[in-house]
């Protein structure tokens, strides 16, 4: 289904990679304008390819007193993604908060319609179980670590405009599920619970929401 909208939406994913160029291709394919960022102007080829306008853009190239061509990515779209992993936040491997508040007051700043950042299933506590909203807890995560609720709080000055989307265990074209299994190739518990997210879920999941804001 395309957008149901005369003009076209115009989307920002911030971090064209595996899953925001997935992402981007399905949008590009209803009908939607986007733009989509790489670190690296090698990938520009790749991200055209699929109909997405690849620009360059580095977390760290926040500390910089020039804001004018991050406002550009931003000014006037009616949704930002953002699937930037905690990694692109860090520096000299310390995660540095005061470059993700940066962010979020350029998005602040901007006329944004709205936002969908993507966080992880590692707000919830480790044993097995169902968990809803209220069930999120500070703690750091063994796979980015950094507090992933600490992360999501720190977007909340940008309040009704944020959607905040939690997966786990990404895997799909691309990724197969045995880069979950450790390098000693020693599984402790086969009886045990693993979250997945399929790459197709990811899309979906996103798509819909920015079909309803957009």
């Amino acid at each position: 289904m395309a957008f149901s909208r005369k003009a076209p939406v115009k989307v920002t994913i911030l971090g064209c990679g595996w899953s925001g160029k997935a992402i981007g291709e399905e949008l590009v394919r209803k009908g939607a304008e986007v733009i989509g960022t790489t670190t690296r102007a090698s990938r520009f080829e790749e991200i055209r390819s699929v109909g997405i306008e690849p620009k360059v853009f580095a977390v760290k190239q926040l500390q910089q007193s020039n804001k004018q061509s991050f406002l550009d990515l931003l000014e006037k779209r009616d949704v930002v993604v953002v699937t930037l992993p905690p990694s692109a936040f860090k520096v000299q491997g310390e995660f540095q908060f005061s470059l993700l508040a940066r962010l979020v007051g350029l998005l602040n700043e901007c006329q944004i319609g709205s936002l969908i950042v993507f966080s992880s299933t590692a707000v919830y506590p480790d044993q097995v179980g169902d968990y809803l909203e209220n069930d999120a807890i500070h703690r750091t995560s063994r796979h980015s670590g950094i507090d992933m609720l600490a992360y999501e709080e720190a977007y909340e000055p940008l309040n009704e405009k944020v959607t905040v989307l939690r997966f786990g265990g990404l895997f799909g074209e691309g990724k197969d599920l045995s880069r979950m299994i450790p390098r000693s190739g020693e599984i402790r518990d086969s009886k045990g619970v693993l979250n997945l997210t399929h790459l197709e879920d990811v899309v979906s999941a996103t798509c819909w929401l920015i079909e309803g804001k957009g």
